[in-house]
């Protein structure tokens, strides 16, 4: 069952791998005077390297080489903590009405920021992406691409998510956490939610798996104004009915990602392709290694 998968979506992306090294020499775009971080002195350490990574979601719609594979009904979610958004240009575009020179400490154009979504013109798998996406086989769920400094002993979580919307909720939920040594280190935690078509009647007790809210950083505490206020009796907590999945099916697994290799994570109802690429701020019109398909691997799913 996983190698009829597995062929099918090469297939899918043979042509569109052909095509990524081309792609790969208009990526980096000459940085701006200034962009580039100073070299290291005598005794300075060197800056932390950095890498393109990208992450594609895609949904099987033939499922039926999951055969009479059975998940757990109420499988454990959570997502690990501190949790990091990238950056979306698009949702931030109100901000850009305000012009860039009364922000001295505003980027400029070319220079790279870490955590911040990449459009197509800068993503390595877009045609990947696209294949996928016009495949009668397949439904994109997410196509994710960003920069990041990867220094050895860092790690980040990351926030993923795509597909439909439900509510507060998603098609697609989890995490992908990002570490840094002498190859890029990947963890992934997802989860695919299939959400019932009508609530439950009214007095029904409610059903199904417990999505878990996104964690967010509270706001500092700030002491009220008025000290009368310091010792007032809080209000009664309200209990919210958390939100629920009619099923979620979880693909968990890990991935060393060697520069240059296309990592295939195979599940009977969807998949990921995870790519790490080296970027170099200062390179003026160098192109990074394209990655190239690997032999595919499956994942733990729960």
């Amino acid at each position: 069952m996983i190698l009829q998968r597995t062929v099918a979506l090469l297939a899918v992306l043979l042509l569109a791998t052909a095509t990524l090294p081309l792609r790969a020499q208009s990526l980096v775009a000459d940085p701006a005077p200034g962009a580039a971080p100073p070299p290291a002195g005598p005794g300075m350490p060197a800056p932390a390297p950095w890498v393109q990574i990208e992450v594609i979601v895609f949904r099987h719609l033939d499922t039926s080489s999951a055969g009479n594979e059975r998940w757990p009904e109420n499988p454990v979610l959570s997502y690990p903590e501190p949790l990091r958004l990238l950056d979306d240009p698009a949702a931030a575009a109100s901000a850009a009405a305000t012009p860039a020179a009364s922000d001295p400490g505003a980027s400029s154009p070319t220079e790279p920021v870490a955590f911040r979504l990449l459009d197509a013109s800068q993503q390595l798998l877009v045609d990947a992406a696209a294949r996928i996406g016009g495949s009668p086989n397949y439904r994109l769920l997410r196509h994710l691409a960003w920069r990041q400094p990867a220094p050895a002993g860092s790690v980040t979580h990351l926030l993923v998510t795509g597909g439909a919307q439900h509510g507060e909720h998603h098609e697609l939920e989890g995490s992908l956490t990002i570490g840094g040594s002498d190859a890029v280190e990947a963890t992934i935690a997802l989860w695919l939610n299939e959400f019932a078509q009508a609530p439950a009647a009214d007095g029904t007790p409610p059903t199904g798996v417990v999505l878990p809210a996104v964690p967010l950083t509270s706001a500092p505490h700030t002491a009220p104004a008025d000290a009368s206020l310091a010792f007032a009796p809080l209000e009664p907590a309200i209990t919210i009915e958390p939100a629920r999945a009619a099923r979620s099916v979880t693909l968990n697994g890990s991935r060393r990602l060697a520069p240059g290799e296309l990592h295939y994570l195979d599940h009977p109802l969807f998949g990921v392709l995870l790519s790490a690429t080296p970027f170099d701020p200062a390179a003026q019109g160098a192109a990074p290694v394209e990655p190239a398909p690997a032999a595919p691997e499956s994942a733990g799913g729960g």
